[in-house]
């Protein structure tokens, strides 16, 4: 018998060991909010816009349009969650996580336009 390998064995859809799978799924998980790496994202404006305005709908927020045909140019690597994960906290965000190549911040040149939104 082989000894396991790493993010080679499953169960659910994470993998044994750390793997980028594993970073996904953690990052997405009934929305816990567990720390990693990634910046949620969603195609979907209303739903960027109901994340915009936080829990309580009051005031303002800010929903950020970003390029992701230049992601990969600028060291973004993007996971489609639905792709990914069998059971999504969020079905319909259809939400990609975007992980910058040094695990920081997205690269400005990647915003194509910020739009303020009202509750």
């Amino acid at each position: 018998m082989k000894p396991p390998k790493y993010g080679i064995a499953q169960w659910n859809c994470s993998t044994w060991g750390e793997s980028e799978i594993n970073a996904v799924i953690e990052h997405q998980h009934n929305q816990l909010g567990l720390p990693t790496s990634g910046l949620s994202t969603t195609p979907i404006f209303e739903r960027a816009k109901f994340y915009a305005l936080g829990r309580y709908k009051t005031g303002f927020g800010y929903v950020i349009s970003i390029d992701s045909e230049s992601l990969p140019a600028l060291g973004v690597k993007q996971f489609v969650v639905n792709d990914i994960v069998r059971k999504p906290s969020i079905l319909d965000d259809q939400e990609v996580i975007l992980v910058a190549e040094s695990f920081g911040s997205i690269p400005e040149q990647a915003v194509i336009e910020v739009t303020k939104v009202y509750a």
